[in-house]
């Protein structure tokens, strides 16, 4: 058969925290949303996978691009971990409470810049203790909430002495 291979469209952003200041050195990934796929039921029904995947770090002035992109509905957000080739997983701690954003790309038109912003959010702080209440080493805990309708979760590691805040 013939492969016939359109242009795709570069996407582009900022981070930025509650206050509008610039985020450098975070991952950003941008996922296509596969429930919104016009051929999710046949590939699902093929095991066939059909994930496009891109991610990227922010510079000194909170920018990041994303290759060129397919249009479709994808979701766009600041993650803690990134893939290096050739050094495993790296990690930055968010700064902040970010909401996934939905993007749709529509063929041949340049979506305008994708500002994502921290939420404004509360500081929970707390820590593991033992049945006498003396502090303890403690496993890592998931904090899972929802912003602008969107669901969202955080990896929290104590400290040695068992001590966290979110």
């Amino acid at each position: 058969g013939t492969f016939r291979l359109k242009s795709g469209v570069t996407v582009k952003g900022r981070a930025l925290d509650a206050q509008g200041n610039p985020l450098a050195g975070l991952f950003v990934e941008i996922v296509r949303d596969r429930e919104s796929s016009p051929d999710r039921e046949l590939l699902e029904s093929l095991g066939t996978s059909d994930e496009i995947r891109r991610s990227a770090e922010t510079d000194t002035a909170g920018r990041f691009t994303f290759e060129p992109l397919a249009a479709g509905v994808y979701v766009v957000q600041l993650v803690e971990y990134q893939r290096v080739t050739g050094k495993g997983s790296k990690r930055h701690a968010l700064p902040g409470v970010f909401a996934p954003r939905r993007l749709t790309i529509r063929g041949g038109e340049t979506p305008n810049v994708l500002e994502i912003r921290a939420a404004t959010s509360v500081v929970i702080e707390g820590g593991w203790i033992d049945s006498k209440g003396k502090p303890r080493r403690g496993s890592e805990l998931m904090v899972i909430g929802q912003i602008d309708g969107q669901s969202w979760f955080l990896i929290v590691h104590p400290s040695a002495d068992g001590r966290f805040s979110v």
